[in-house]
């Protein structure tokens, strides 16, 4: 009778421990599943749309410099057509003189276009890149792009108007002017360039009896004038 008595304490003692074992592991579990999971799954969410934000706000790298189709050096028309290349669907910002003028969009070909309007005398003009996050790219180095709408003087020091040349020794003479620096200077067709301080010269031989002399200059920026001079000359 005395052991069936221990045996059974024992069999008691082993079933409350059973008892407390599963009741304990259905505490662990529900807490795990109303109070760990959910935190476990806020913080899992966080995590992953905080990622999305912080790629976005360290979008730090610039745009590709676009390239600026150089512009001609002078012209006398004040619309001047600018084109290049640069990264496709970024944005590229043209500067004058020093100021923001305007924003195009590069095309998907990556190329853009603008028409910028001039102003009397030297246009510097440079551009720059901006992507979607507004990062700016290096600007490009500036074009200067005179704009002369003023037809160029002409000045012939010799022969003067009306001359007249006597003797062989002196049927070639020697054209002497000034008008603006490096432009293009035409004596009855034959080409000459004036200098860096706009005077020109040119041999020229005369014919008997008189000679007109017709006088063409057109300047960097392709305004023209013209003049006409007769000299004579007899043997």
């Amino acid at each position: 009778m005395a052991r069936s008595r221990i045996s059974r304490k024992k069999q008691q003692q082993m079933m409350r421990q059973t008892a407390l074992i599963v009741i304990a592991a259905i505490s662990l579990l529900a807490a795990f599943i109303f109070f760990i999971m959910p935190q476990f799954i806020r913080l899992a969410d966080s995590f992953f749309n905080g990622s999305d934000l912080i790629s976005e706000s360290q979008d730090q790298v610039p745009p590709q410099t676009p390239v600026l189709a150089a512009p001609v050096s002078a012209t006398n028309s004040a619309s001047l057509p600018i084109s290049g290349v640069g990264e496709a669907g970024t944005q590229v910002v043209l500067v004058v003189n020093g100021e923001r003028l305007e924003d195009v969009e590069i095309d998907d070909q990556g190329e853009f276009k603008f028409s910028v309007l001039l102003t009397e005398g030297e246009n510097a003009l440079a551009v720059f890149g901006v992507d979607e996050a507004g990062n700016e790219s290096v600007k490009t180095r500036e074009y200067n792009v005179e704009l002369d709408t003023l037809a160029p003087e002409i000045e012939i020091e010799s022969p003067e108007d009306g001359a007249e040349i006597d003797l062989r020794k002196n049927q070639i003479t020697t054209i002497k002017g000034m008008t603006e620096p490096k432009a293009k200077v035409f004596i009855n067709d034959r080409l000459v360039y004036a200098r860096a301080d706009g005077s020109f010269s040119m041999s020229f031989k005369l014919e008997e009896g008189e000679n007109k002399l017709r006088f063409r200059v057109e300047d960097r920026a392709n305004n023209v004038s013209e003049k006409e001079i007769t000299v004579k000359f007899r043997f």
